[in-house]
């Protein structure tokens, strides 16, 4: 969630007073942080919502300006949410099948924040395995691994991509975390040469990867399920929209 601070008008408020009231608000936005994450984790509550998370980013990300832009914006509340409560990523390990130095590696501590537990190096059959059999786990994957080739677990889907923006995506995040529809939404599906060729009768898609005959592939929007024989569906996530 996004919450806003109100400065008092330009006119009745000084450089020193400015900083000590925003940082009050900040305080106690924190609280309020704080309270709903302890109550959360207090109920049971499966804390990543990850479609109504991806919308309050681009809510985030709508708010640049000539001081900062939307994506400063959106990785500074990440690192603010990790250090001042360790709140959505505080309950989960993330495991990255890549290497530390990578890109995609350093989405993911842009992403979740400094603050939490992040290791790499990962192989990713291990990594697939492993997060079906805890829910303490989010899993990192490359987009060019050939992990895709084999089914994944039933408990498993994607449920995001990183970088969260249109058309960046290094690797996909996934884990035992039901995909939710966000305003903006892509399905990643695999298939073989005649179902693809039946799926670019009805949908919009990109091709990410082809080995052995076998393609991955993005759709437009959410989808739960396609009636294509010989289709399969590994998740959906919502994006951010730059355009």
């Amino acid at each position: 969630f996004f919450l806003m601070i109100r400065l008092p008008l330009r006119s009745t408020l000084s450089s020193s007073s400015a900083s000590s009231y925003v940082y009050k608000r900040q305080l106690q936005r924190a609280e309020i942080v704080k309270t709903i994450s302890s109550i959360k984790a207090t109920e049971g509550v499966d804390i990543l919502k990850p479609g109504r998370e991806i919308d309050l980013l681009e809510n985030l990300y709508s708010k640049a300006n000539t001081h900062l832009d939307g994506k400063s914006i959106l990785y500074m509340w990440r690192e603010i949410i990790s250090t001042i409560t360790n709140s959505v990523q505080s309950s989960f390990e993330i495991v990255v099948a890549d290497k530390q130095a990578s890109e995609l590696s350093k989405e993911v501590r842009n992403y979740y924040g400094s603050k939490a537990k992040q290791t790499f190096d990962h192989e990713s059959a291990k990594v697939i395995k492993e997060i079906s059999e805890s829910k303490n786990l989010i899993a990192v994957l490359p987009i060019e691994n050939d992990w895709w080739l084999n089914s994944l677990p039933k408990n498993i889907n994607i449920f995001g991509c990183l970088p969260v923006f249109e058309n960046d995506c290094l690797g996909f995040l996934l884990g035992q975390v039901n995909p939710e529809r966000a305003r903006n939404n892509k399905s990643i599906l695999v298939c073989n040469e005649e179902s693809k060729n039946w799926i670019s009768q009805k949908y919009n898609f990109t091709i990410i990867s082809n080995l052995q005959d076998k393609f991955m592939i993005s759709v437009d929007e959410y989808y739960e399920d396609i009636e294509i024989k010989g289709v399969s569906i590994l998740g959906s996530f919502g994006y951010i929209k730059t355009g």
